[in-house]
């Protein structure tokens, strides 16, 4: 038999609870919060300090959370 995996996207509250119950089997986690956060400091030092962001790209961790590394 095929079992379907479901894998989620940010890890909060919810998605952990439902990893725990075996309903989810995996979530993507990519630190949303930094993602926000820089995002703004970063307009806000451009448009009020005229620094240009170091680089282009802001690269962020990503983890795979499953059961057993919650």
């Amino acid at each position: 038999t095929k079992k379907i995996r479901i894998v989620g996207f940010d890890m909060t509250e919810e998605t952990e609870q439902l990893i725990r119950d075996g309903i989810i089997d995996a979530v993507i986690k990519q630190e949303p919060f930094r993602q926000g956060y820089e995002a703004v400091r970063i307009l806000h030092d451009f448009l009020y300090a005229d620094m240009v962001p170091e680089n282009e790209v802001l690269y962020t961790k990503s983890e795979i959370v499953l059961r057993g590394n919650i």
